[in-house]
């Protein structure tokens, strides 16, 4: 293994939304066995489409978050790895296999106490160290020990949509509570 795999591959080793989101079959079983049981479910019915799911988060606000200076130093206060890493998933990640006449027919919103990785994380640290000959890995391996080893009490908000057949075709994931 060369060292350009280290940081990348001490993320790989915790939970990431690609194993939650199992992208080849997304069922609402293997979710469950992720993120734990339901704690709120909407059911429609009539069934909705995607687009109506489209269109229900577009009206979500999303602002940056501003980093307020430490009156003592003056200098921003640290980001954390959320704000860093993930575009939260307001505008919901759709399965693009689905049809847009596709019925939806729940809306399922569970909340998972944890650190999870996002989607993106991982290939980002496989990238700049790649990128730059692997000089990055001193501050890579550092930053990824230090991401998988916090955030045990962070919540994590998603919702999915699924269809009749229990298999999910869009989620959201909201910016965790620090509880």
């Amino acid at each position: 293994m060369s060292s350009g795999c280290v940081s990348g591959f001490i993320l790989a080793t915790r939970k990431n939304e690609g194993t939650i989101f199992n992208y080849q079959d997304p069922t609402k079983a293997h979710i469950e066995k992720h993120l734990g049981r339901p704690v709120a479910m909407e059911r429609f019915d009539p069934p909705i489409t995607i687009n109506d799911v489209r269109e229900a988060n577009e009206q979500h606000p999303y602002e940056t978050p501003k980093y307020q200076p430490d009156p003592i130093s003056g200098r921003s206060a640290a980001r954390t790895y959320s704000e860093l890493f993930i575009n939260w998933r307001y505008n919901p990640v759709v399965n693009s296999d689905l049809p847009a006449d596709t019925p939806i027919v729940e809306c399922v919103t569970y909340k998972y106490k944890g650190r999870l990785i996002p989607a993106g994380m991982i290939g980002d640290r496989f990238f700049m160290a790649c990128s730059t000959f692997f000089l990055t890995e001193a501050v890579n391996i550092p930053l990824s020990l230090a991401t998988v080893l916090t955030g045990w009490n962070t919540i994590n908000v998603f919702k999915v949509w699924y269809d009749k057949s229990g298999r999910a075709w869009a989620y959201t994931w909201e910016p965790p509570d620090k509880k």
